[in-house]
């Protein structure tokens, strides 16, 4: 049991090996000469995780997602609010620059605008639409960290597993098989 069980531990990082290293499924995996311990004892798992989301940029990413969908909320929150607009614009019809003209027509544009919100369902369907989106986001973010965590725990079981099975080899099986 423990052979098979050695051997498709050997298969699966191999293959975990290949795709961290770009290499095709027909490229072998060498054997190791000698096996190293780890010079010191593992750091502690909290330690690692606290590392891990200081320095993850997936994490950093799904936060600015957050951010801007906060900052969507509130812009969502001002289509309520009037919006008024003002312009001004003079146009020269005389003068030197125009030979023939007459400089007494010189036209002036004043322009005034105000945008009402007086269409308030579609105005609450884009308020409710921006913090669905927000809600989306902070829910991302929270399975970001949880597979942070879950990977973490994962390639951590593997490494200590592994760690315990060069100590059992190297101390008990392979002296006892001499």
């Amino acid at each position: 049991y423990d052979l098979v069980l050695l051997r498709q531990m050997r298969d699966a990082e191999s293959a975990r090996l290949r795709a961290t290293a770009g290499l095709g499924r027909e490229t072998p995996v060498g054997v190791t000469d000698e096996v190293h311990e780890p010079s010191g004892p593992l750091p502690r798992l909290d330690d690692l995780q606290r590392l891990a989301r200081a320095h993850s940029q997936e994490l950093e990413s799904a936060s600015v997602v957050v951010e801007r969908a906060r900052e969507q909320v509130v812009q969502a929150r001002l289509v309520r609010k009037p919006n008024f607009m003002g312009g001004l614009m003079y146009m020269r019809t005389g003068g030197q620059d125009f030979p023939g003209g007459d400089p007494t027509q010189d036209p002036v544009r004043l322009d005034l605008g105000v945008t009402l919100p007086i269409w308030e369902r579609k105005n609450r369907a884009v308020i409710e639409e921006a913090r669905e989106l927000e809600s989306a986001a902070r829910t991302d973010l929270k399975a970001q960290d949880l597979k942070i965590d879950s990977d973490l725990a994962r390639t951590y079981f593997a490494l200590s597993s592994s760690s315990r099975l060069v100590a059992l080899y190297r101390d008990t099986l392979i002296p006892q098989s001499r």
